[in-house]
């Protein structure tokens, strides 16, 4: 018999209906004085208790205090179609949440319960609701939509949402692409995947195996994502040879193929080759390179140094550079200390796309590395009369199906004691294998000792002392993050690799970084 937590009683459940009407009275009364936390909760199990009881449900979230219902209306109405997926639960369902404007993510819980055809009528009301709320192009339940339509059937629904949105993550890429091959939708599938390559956003292992199927109905499509994807995983000479065994057997290469062979000279350093298959695609195969074919070159000529090279071709570009253009070469400007380059490069970046934060960041962070402190103050109060913000860093990892997020000196896990003194321990014995912390990605005006303090608490440094905690030795470690890996948490890493004996893998947002026994896939080169 299911128990239900009562006033820190266990009571047997015997009738669900009579069960729940018990279980509210009794608790109602009890804590007729109580704090409204404990009411949303009672409330809140009245639906997982007796989902069949409309009804009372209905009736129990009606009596919520105003501050706390909305939470526990909309997941009470998740609940009930999850549970019930009846005309009556439904209907009772939309009553519950009249008048009620929720969060965002809590819309993306309710849009996450419509799973079937049967409930695309409800999945469309909930959009309506979205919209009357304000909340519908937001990125995060704008995917939620595009799943909906999927999940329940309508593809071309969620074309329309996609299509609509203003900023389309990698998750929303990647779901698009997912619900056309789940329809068998191929031809579809890598035309959103030719898409997503073009305007700059690589794949992840989500991306991949929505293209698995779809790959079947046309082979230089399918050969260029098989390309990029052994680049992804440092292995770019083999996706190389992949290039050229297709030519071999006489498929035709695209811009996407190109794109992907660019890529995979992009990330192993490949100059020459890089600007070989380039002159190729216009001679051999009549192909116009675009601005993010261009786009690889800079980025070669940025890590080789020859930023003059790389401005040359971004200004020299028979097609209009796009904000990843100048964003490429800002990034060589990083890592060079180009200011006066720099700060030409993000303001071209910030004019084609005045909404994103990144090259104002990427433009102090080279100021403070520069110890320009006054420009960095400028800039950051700049970027908040504009409303723009920096993307907070985070890191995750799963441990047992449970995936588990962490951000930049982040102390709300529940293990966070043992976290912090695994992160002591082990900078402690990393220092004396020779370990030294690249401090240079600090930035702010403090003394070096608090540098390396610092270091030691990015948030994937914090999911590895984790991860370290909570599995046997030798256990593979995978970490997410949502930006570039941090220089000093990739040099770390291979130190933590080797005197653990440990394969780490890390997927920032361009790569991933298989690195094992000091040595990372991406020689260094990332």
């Amino acid at each position: 018999m299911v128990k239900t937590i009562r006033s820190n009683r266990l009571v047997p459940q015997r009738s669900s209906h009579l069960a729940a009407q018990e279980y509210y009275t009794d608790y109602h009364v009890e804590n007729a004085e109580g704090t409204q936390p404990r009411l949303a909760i009672s409330s809140s199990r009245i639906i997982q208790v007796n989902p069949r009881c409309h009804v009372q449900a209905n009736g129990a979230v009606a009596r919520l205090p105003e501050s706390c219902s909305t939470a526990v209306t909309f997941s009470s109405y998740a609940l009930l179609l999850r549970q019930c997926g009846s005309s009556k639960a439904l209907q009772e369902g939309r009553c519950m949440v009249d008048g009620v404007i929720p969060h965002e993510s809590t819309f993306v819980s309710v849009l996450s319960a419509c799973v079937c055809e049967e409930s695309l009528a409800e999945g469309k009301w909930i959009h309506e609701y979205a919209c009357s709320c304000g909340v519908e192009l937001d990125p995060m339940v704008g995917t939620a939509l595009i799943n909906m339509h999927g999940k329940c059937g309508s593809p071309e629904g969620a074309v329309e949402i996609f299509d609509r949105l203003c900023e389309r993550d990698l998750i929303a890429w990647s779901a698009m692409i997912g619900i056309h091959a789940q329809h068998r939708q191929d031809h579809e599938a890598l035309h959103v995947f030719e898409q997503m390559l073009l305007v700059g956003m690589f794949p992840t292992n989500v991306t991949y195996l929505g293209l698995i199927d779809a790959c079947t109905v046309s082979t230089n499509l399918a050969s260029g994502v098989r390309v990029l994807a052994y680049a992804q995983h440092g292995q770019s000479k083999l996706g190389l040879r992949l290039y050229k065994q297709m030519i071999r057997d006489g498929v035709l290469p695209s811009e996407v193929t190109f794109f992907s062979v660019l890529s995979a000279c992009s990330f192993a350093g490949l100059m020459e080759e890089a600007e070989g298959y380039f002159d190729s695609m216009k001679r051999d195969y009549g192909i116009s390179p675009k601005a993010e074919h261009y786009n690889c070159l800079v980025d070669l000529y940025g890590r080789a140094g020859r930023l003059d090279e790389g401005e040359n071709m971004i200004r020299s570009m028979p097609c209009s550079p796009t904000s990843a253009s100048w964003m490429t070469l800002l990034g060589a400007c990083k890592a060079e200390l180009d200011v006066p380059r720099a700060k030409y490069a993000a303001e071209k970046a910030a004019e084609l796309d005045p909404e994103n934060a990144a090259p104002l960041v990427i433009l102090s962070n080279i100021y403070a590395a520069c110890g320009m402190w006054e420009e960095v103050n400028k800039l950051r109060k700049h970027m908040k009369e504009k409303g723009l913000k920096k993307q907070p860093g985070r890191s995750s990892i799963e441990i047992d199906g449970e995936t588990h997020d962490f951000s930049v000196a982040d102390e709300m896990h529940p293990k966070c004691q043992e976290i912090y003194a695994e992160l002591e321990r082990l900078h402690q014995q990393m220092k004396e294998a020779g370990y030294s912390p690249v401090t240079r990605v600090v930035l702010h005006d403090v003394d070096e000792e608090t540098k390396e303090q610092v270091v030691c608490y990015h948030s994937e440094r914090i999911a590895l002392a984790f991860g370290l905690l909570s599995t046997p030795p030798h256990t593979s470690l995978r970490i997410i993050k949502n930006l570039r890996a941090c220089p000093d948490c990739h040099s770390a890493f291979k130190f933590i690799s080797k005197l653990l004996s440990r394969e780490i893998i890390v997927r920032d947002c361009s790569r991933f970084h298989i690195i094992k026994d000091g040595v990372c896939s991406c020689a260094d080169y990332w």
